[in-house]
């Protein structure tokens, strides 16, 4: 085929400027590689709350004879912040698994009042109550003297102590200003203006004693922070001002609700407020909330990326599901704290807590196997982490440009001069958009360029014209080498998008890279188009479109054509984590099986359907695959080469499991193809046998 070059020096050109890009891409990716094992810790996190919840349903539960018979000699039980069951259970925890942190969640006023720490009235119960009598008599001649007005509408706080009343009242006075709280006497009694609904969800910080005691039995602690409807800078200062109180440097914070803390007009002061005290923003796969996005671009050093499994689906999976759930995502997504639900309900006879302690140590032991460790992290900031500088994000890009001019060339004919000013043309932008602060969108244009360009352009230059004539003596190994030289220009592409998208935010998963939706479907697109229409009738594009259009569509056509564009887009729904799929018959047992065998699963789209249909096309190409037909093969063969990039586009992913999972696809692939040939050999001589 013609290349429509005119002058030589544009091939040499091009192969001149991939060579640099490759260097320095495969440097980058090295400092990645560095960065991404660096530290190889990982927490295990159980909830508190849950553990208390657990306690209360095992055997641990103490009886009023065992505690008065463990405080016999004193005159007084004394008053548990951690309820005896759930002591026994932590410290059981501790002795037999390797959890290594509780998360613990903010106070509120209906968990203070579930665990016996206060009394919540509203007005018009206390007058209501004190007509009728029905309130202790203690109330009846003392307090109810010392409220000159019982406001029905608002409501009144008996606190037990006075350390809980002097946090409680301290975060009431941030949240709605010393004018709406209000101390009746000297007793721990507050008045507060708010609606039921508002006052029952407002977080009140956390327990110094009740963390005191964790830290005590050897625990890391992570804490979660409560938005507030009244956010300010004031609720900001007092819930960091709790944290300190109770947090060391280097602790994980976790925002609850629907928005984190300061958000929508104080996450600059939250932001100053977690660097100033060297706090970690644990951030959760797969979650949104307001607001969350833009404090972690600002803390890009700081954040730690948490996978906690949706209480929602956890429910409904056993414990081998959920354990192959938690390795996979620190094995394959570089996750460093896994936050654990126990299971409440046991599909086994025996001991709830030893059910649990045993699910807790598979993990545990899983995570042992892939090479990483069960501890605290230790600090990031330690590692000076450096990602693509403008010059070498401006060579990559060069090289992406000028490979989409040699691919136009391919269709229009182009000239050196005129390559050489496209080159130009597109320094300059780079520039102008680097001078206005717009290097992400450029960044993010040229890897979707790239992940649109390379698997569909090695398809394009490797696969044998019509007037190739080659007689091969061994054609399977001739596909092979096919394959991997279609492979090699492929991971190339790979290597540049890596280079590309090298920035932090991407390898912490806080900026995702937005080509990848795209550069599933136009590579598919462009195959597609190219090698139906054949390569001698590119130049008449329009005309030989307009033709197909008219003419009357045959049965055969237009089934292949409904098959291919399902399977395309059955591949979209269930490529990622953000679109549910149901699996089709035995494959979750199946994937479990290659997981389990070869350390990662390779992607099956590419052993089971794209390497084998790219060699079949290769090998019976002319013979029993007809040129009109191709396009289907190399539809469908082109996906393995697409999935290829599309595991480097998951920047989030360690970049040796990219690596490790594309070997395995192309071993595995090399071995179904050969047998889906034989399958095809012996299925001619049958029907050939008996016609």
């Amino acid at each position: 085929m013609s290349m429509g070059i005119s002058k030589s020096y544009l091939k040499y050109l091009t192969y001149f400027i991939l060579f640099v890009a490759f260097l320095v891409s495969l440097n980058i990716a090295f400092r990645r590689y560095q960065f991404e094992t660096f530290n190889n810790n990982v927490e295990l996190t159980v909830s508190y709350n849950e553990i208390e919840k657990l306690s209360f349903k095992s055997d641990l539960v103490e009886t009023p004879k065992t505690i008065k018979r463990r405080y016999k000699k004193r005159k007084k039980i004394p008053d548990q912040i951690i309820p005896l069951e759930t002591k026994s259970f932590l410290k059981l925890l501790k002795k037999k698994s390797q959890v290594t942190t509780i998360a613990v969640e903010e106070d509120t006023l209906d968990t203070m009042v579930n665990k016996g720490k206060l009394t919540v009235f509203k007005g018009s119960e206390l007058i209501n109550l004190n007509r009728v009598g029905h309130v202790n008599q203690y109330f009846t001649q003392h307090l109810y003297k010392q409220i000159d007005i019982i406001r029905p509408e608002r409501f009144y706080l008996f606190i037990e102590r006075k350390k809980d009343y002097e946090r409680i009242r301290n975060f009431f006075v941030a949240e709605y200003g010393k004018k709406n709280v209000k101390r009746i006497g000297q007793y721990n009694i507050l008045e507060v203006l708010d609606t039921e609904e508002s006052l029952y969800k407002i977080g009140l910080g956390f327990s110094r004693q009740l963390v005191n005691e964790l830290k005590s039995l050897g625990f890391k602690i992570l804490v979660h922070l409560k938005n507030s409807d009244k956010t300010s800078r004031t609720v900001v200062r007092q819930k960091f001002y709790n944290c300190t109180q109770i947090l060391d440097n280097n602790s994980i914070i976790i925002f609850d609700g629907h928005s984190i803390l300061g958000y929508p007009n104080q996450l600059d002061f939250v932001q100053e407020k977690m660097i100033g005290n060297k706090y970690f923003l644990g951030l959760i796969e797969f979650s949104e909330q307001k607001g969350r996005d833009l404090l972690a671009k600002s803390l890009s050093s700081y954040i730690i990326r948490v996978h906690d499994y949706p209480l929602n689906l956890f429910s409904q999976n056993s414990r081998d599901v959920a354990v192959s759930r938690y390795i996979r995502a620190s094995k394959e997504r570089g996750v460093k704290v896994l936050y654990l639900h126990p299971f409440f309900k046991m599909d086994v006879e025996g001991s709830i807590i030893d059910y649990n302690i045993e699910y807790f140590n598979q993990i545990a032991e899983g995570i042992s196997q892939v090479g990483l460790n069960i501890d605290v992290l230790e600090s990031r900031l330690d590692y000076n982490y450096q990602p693509a500088s403008n010059l070498e994000v401006l060579l990559i890009s060069i090289a992406i440009i000028i490979t989409f001019l040699y691919f136009l060339n391919y269709f229009f004919r182009l000239s050196l001069n005129g390559v050489l000013l496209c080159i130009i043309f597109f320094v300059g932008v780079y520039y102008i958009l680097a001078l206005l602060g717009y290097v992400e969108f450029w960044v993010q244009c040229i890897a979707t360029i790239a992940a649109i360009l390379f698997p569909t352009l090695a398809l394009i230059l490797k696969f044998p014209n019509e007037e190739d004539t080659i007689v091969r003596r061994f054609p399977f190994l001739s596909a092979v080498i096919y394959i991997f030289s279609m492979l090699s220009f492929t991971l190339l592409g790979a290597l540049l998008i890596v280079g590309l998208l090298s920035d932090i935010d991407f390898l912490m998963g806080i900026r995702r890279f937005i080509g990848v939706k795209i550069a599933y479907i136009i590579p598919l697109l462009f195959i597609c188009i190219y090698f139906y229409l054949r390569p001698h009738r590119i130049s008449s594009l329009v005309y030989v479109l307009k033709r197909i259009f008219n003419a009357p569509i045959r049965t055969v056509v237009f089934v292949s054509i409904l098959a291919s564009l399902s399977f395309v887009i059955i591949l979209l729904i269930r490529s990622g984590n953000y679109f549910s799929f149901k699996a089709f018959l035995f494959e979750t047992q199946f994937r479990t099986l290659l997981e389990d065998i070869l350390y990662v699963r390779p992607r099956t789209k590419e052993f089971l359907i794209g390497y084998p249909f790219l060699l079949l096309a290769y090998i019976f190409i002319d013979s029993y695959i007809s040129r009109q037909w191709i396009w289907f093969f190399n539809l469908l063969g082109g996906i393995a080469l697409i999935s290829v990039i599309n595991s480097f586009c998951h920047i989030h992913t360690p970049i040796m499991v990219s690596s490790y999972r594309t070997c395995l696809g192309i071993l595995l692939g090399v071995v179904v193809g050969f047998i889906y040939m034989i399958i095809l050999k012996l299925a001619i001589r049958f029907f050939k046998k008996f016609t």
